[in-house]
Formats: structure tokens, sequence, C-alpha cells
């Protein structure tokens, strides 16, 4: 820093004032790096590198530690301290040592060394402790069960890098997503554009030039359509940068994690590792559990469409003509697109209808009508309260008979949570879902009606309930009672395109 201006060593040229250094933004992964290594040193007993002080003079270096005195010595005091004969049966030790000796210590029994791991508590113990509180427990010396600590580590090290870059691959496909998507224009050819040619490209349409020969009316169309869509893609945007901080948030925490497991497999100290045993195992189990639960992304592309086919009735039907209309398709977590599979969407979508959180928990979802051939099914995705208990789904046929069940724990994350099954939905089916296992909060809807409602050119669906008094839930029942309703269930269905 010179004459009270900070230059940035990487030389690009930024210069920060003195004063204004506190406005620069926080590096959140070295913030939460530091808190959580500070976290587990203060817990767990575990080595700094910050000078220490003698304890009696306070001005000199620390060089030596009194087991006795519990103190730490300089050189000097710790000769003049220990000049009394009765203080000469003092152990003391260099200071580099004292993390082994004091982290082994007991903290039931201050007296006693931790030589031992109680493997159905999972605590290090003394002696003391195997003949008191863990009497007649299994036990196992420190070093056999500290190495075995030490292969998990590394194993789950390798695990956490394999999940580092997989959600890098993740985050450079929603940076495509976002940066280049796939337009189709009203001749059916694909484009790859950014949005600033997007939006000349709108412009330059003949479908938009036939719109002006309407002057007044269809210039207001065009503008209106435009910002249609610019809506939907800020929402996607605003939806997809959220997912990226999401996996960012993410990454840094393994990072931290990656970093203090590292230090500690570098310590060779068998206690330190077994302080942080359950710690780290516990995380390295979490992250492979969200990996395992981690779904596909939904990248959504828009279009102006039903220009073709009713131009010649525009004048009379402008008022219908040219809504945005979403196509959906996925990528999978390597940023890969998944052709094969197509996103239905049963919610309901007007404007003004709240979701409703405090219904009575029936087993509630869609009656189906097919016009052309069954819909194969792989998962459903529901909206939820729930922060405990399980989530079901039946599936039910056109006889009552429940064909299939399948249930999983709700996401307290996205409040959505994915049903995976395998299965062919039929014409007259029924899909309804339902909260078991004492569980607490609801499935999400909102207040529609009893009529059908179009979700696609081959389905149209109905909202349909069973009162529980008539329901066991159990696959092979029959007379299954679904009768419709005006809840309309928040629920996206993952199919086959066929």
């Amino acid at each position: 820093m010179r004459n009270g201006i900070f230059r940035c060593p990487f030389n690009d040229g930024t210069n920060v004032q003195e004063a204004n250094l506190d406005t620069l933004p926080v590096n959140r992964t070295v913030r939460e790096m530091v808190e959580f290594v500070s976290k587990m040193y203060a817990e767990n007993g575990l080595r700094t590198n910050q000078v220490t002080k003698c304890d009696n003079c306070g001005e000199m270096k620390g060089e030596h530690w009194c087991e006795k005195c519990n103190n730490t010595y300089c050189a000097v005091c710790l000769t003049s301290v220990h000049l009394l004969k009765a203080f000469q049966t003092h152990r003391t030790v260099p200071l580099s040592e004292k993390q082994s000796t004091a982290a082994a210590t007991c903290t039931n029994h201050t007296d006693e060394k931790v030589k031992y791991w109680c493997s159905p508590c999972k605590v290090l113990v003394c002696r003391d402790c195997l003949l008191f509180e863990h009497k007649d427990h299994t036990f196992v010396p420190i070093q056999d069960v500290a190495n075995e600590t030490r292969t998990k580590f590394y194993l789950s090290l390798q695990q956490l890098e394999t999940i580092k870059n997989t959600l890098n691959k993740c985050q450079d496909g929603i940076n495509v997503a976002m940066n280049v998507e796939h337009q189709n224009n009203i001749c059916g050819n694909i484009y790859h554009i950014t949005k600033l040619e997007r939006r000349e490209w709108r412009r330059s349409l003949n479908v938009i030039k036939s719109l002006d020969l309407l002057k007044t009316m269809c210039e207001a169309k065009k503008l209106q359509l435009i910002d249609q869509l610019d809506d939907s893609e800020n929402k996607q945007v605003a939806e997809l940068r959220q997912k990226q901080n999401d996996i960012q948030g993410t990454l840094n925490q393994i990072s931290v994690r990656e970093i203090f497991t590292k230090q500690i497999l570098e310590s060779n100290d068998n206690v330190s590792v077994m302080r942080v045993r359950n710690d780290l195992l516990n995380y390295f189990n979490e992250m492979n559990a969200f990996m395992q639960s981690m779904r596909p992304c939904t990248i959504n592309t828009f279009r102006i469409d039903g220009f073709d086919k009713r131009i010649r009735a525009m004048k009379q039907e402008m008022a219908d003509v040219g809504k945005v209309q979403t196509e959906p398709y996925m990528i999978d977590k390597f940023g890969n697109v998944i052709d094969n599979r197509v996103l239905l969407n049963l919610s309901l979508t007007t404007d003004g209808a709240d979701e409703i959180a405090n219904a009575v928990n029936y087993p509630r979802g869609y009656f189906f009508k097919l016009r052309k051939h069954p819909i194969k099914l792989l998962s459903i995705q529901v909206k939820s309260t729930l922060t405990t208990g399980q989530i079901v789904a039946y599936i039910i046929d056109n006889t009552g008979t429940i064909v299939a069940k399948e249930g999983t724990n709700p996401n307290q994350l996205t409040q959505w949570t994915t049903i995976p099954t395998n299965i062919e939905i039929r014409q007259n089916y029924a899909i309804l879902v339902d909260v078991q296992n004492g569980g607490t909060g609801t499935v999400l809807m909102k207040s529609g009606s009893t009529t059908f409602r179009q979700i696609s050119e081959n389905c149209s669906i109905a909202s349909s309930y069973i009162h529980k008094k008539t329901f066991n839930g159990n696959v092979g029942d029959k007379d299954a009672q679904v009768e419709q309703n005006s809840f309309a269930v928040e629920m996206i269905l993952e199919i086959e395109n066929s």
C-alpha cells in the first residue's frame, strides 16, 4: 500500500483507497474455511499455529509445557519456577508435544489418558471409563481404529473430488443454458443465439411484419409477446442463478472439509483423528446421499405459438392468439441433455390462485383422460411443506384397483420431492399422493375447479381425491372410490418422450 492506496497484486490496474477497503466483498470460501477449522480446533482441542506466550512472564515465547502446572513457560521461567524441590518432580515437555499429551487427557477423568475407542458410544475413553461409565462396552485400542478411520478419510476425499467434478459439470451445463438456448422460429429452424441477437431476431420475423398489417392492435400484441418472453427468460435466469449459487455453496463447503481432512491426515495424531471422526464421516455420508438424490435440472425454451394456423382468423381472435408456450427439456447432473424425457406440469397456473398448505390430508391428485397413447411415467414431483414422515404416491387403474405404490422422504431444501416410479398411465387411470408415517405438513395445492383441464395434446386431467375412510392404500386393493374435487395438487410428471 502506498499513499493510502491499495494496488491489486494481480497488476490488473485495480486500485482501492484505504478508507474503502471495508467495502470489498468477503471471500465466502475463505471465511467459511476459517470458521469451520476454528470451530473444530476449539471443540476438539487441536493444535493451531498461533505464537504462544509464556504464562509466567507474558513476554517471551513459550517453549515448554508443564503437565502438573498446566502452564506454558519460556526457557528462563521454566528453570526459575521449578527450582523448588516440590516442583522438581513435575514432568515438562516441549510445547510442540503438548497437543498429543493434552488432547489425550480424558474429559471425565483428568488424571487418565484416553487409550481406547468405545465402539457403541463412538467416543474416546480411558481405563477408568471402562470400569464405570462404559462398563461391559466393546472397545478397541486407539491405534487400530485410527488407522481404519484414516483409510475412510482417504476414500472419502476421493469421493469428494468426484462430487466436485460432477457439480462443476452441472454448473457448466447451466451456464450453457443461460447464455445459449435452442430457439425455434416459425419455419422450424433452430438457432444458437445470444440474448441480444434473439431480441433482434424477434423484431425481424416475417410473422411480426405480418402483424404490422393489423396496425395498432397487432403492434400492441407484438410488444406484449416480446415482454412476455423477456419476463419468462428473466424468471428462468433468476432460477438458474439460484441453482448455481446453491451448487457453489456446496462446493465451498466441500473445499473446507477437504482441506481440514487433509490437515488431520498429515498430523499423524491418532487422538486428533478420532476427535473429528464422527463429524467428518457423517458429512461424507450426507454428501453421498445428496448426490444420489440430485435430480436433473429443467431448462425451458420459449417460442411464440399459433401464427401459422390462425393468421387468417387473427382479426377476430387477437385476444387469444400468440400465447407464450413453455417447452421444457432436461439436463442431467453432468450437464448432458436428456432427449428421451419431458416434464408434464399438472399444477394449476391460474394467476391469483394462492397455494393452500392447511387442507386436510387426503390422498389427492388427478384423474387422466388420454386421447392417443399411454404415458410412460418415470417419476412424480410433488411440492409440500413436509419436514417429517413420507410422501406416498398411488397409481389406480380404471377399475379402481391400486396397481402401484411408491414413497419417499420429503426434500426440505427445495420443497419439491421426487418419487421415482416406472409404470404406464392409461385411460381413466388416477395418480394420487398422500402424507404418511405421522408427517408434519401437507402437500401444497391450489383452489381450482372440478372440470377437466387440457395439459398436452394427448392428456387432460381433473382434480381428484379419495376419502380415507374408504381407503386402505395397499397394492391390489380394489374399489378405490376416486372422486373429483377442486383442489389442484402442485405436481409435475417426468415421462418418456414418445
